[in-house]
């Protein structure tokens, strides 16, 4: 996690959440300071939840959830996001998240 991630109050998108990376990338924005939506299967959201993260499953609606959990967007989200979640994810920062600079400190 980098960049705007760090900055305490923002709030990250982490995709997978309940993974292994997903685990430790909630863990180490949480230690920063941020406010964490994860998403994650049914079977894992009480786990998500119990990181300190906002869980959502990650099905269809996802992107009119996390507005709902987050009105004013994201600041930032996890760059190792599985591929078929990044034009949902992109649309919810604002900035473009295809950048190759986007995720640099």
């Amino acid at each position: 996690m980098t960049g705007s991630a760090s900055a305490w109050g923002h709030t990250v998108l982490i995709n997978g959440a309940s993974g292994s990376v997903g685990t430790v990338a909630v863990q180490l924005a949480r230690a920063r300071g941020a406010k964490v939506i994860g998403t994650a299967g049914p079977a894992n959201q009480d786990y998500v939840r119990s990181l300190g993260a906002t869980p959502t499953p990650c099905n269809d609606g996802l992107a009119d959830r996390i507005r709902e959990i987050a009105p004013t967007g994201v600041d930032s989200i996890d760059p190792d996001a599985a591929a078929r979640l990044w034009r949902v994810s992109a649309g919810l920062t604002g900035v473009d998240a295809f950048a190759p600079n986007h995720f640099q400190d």
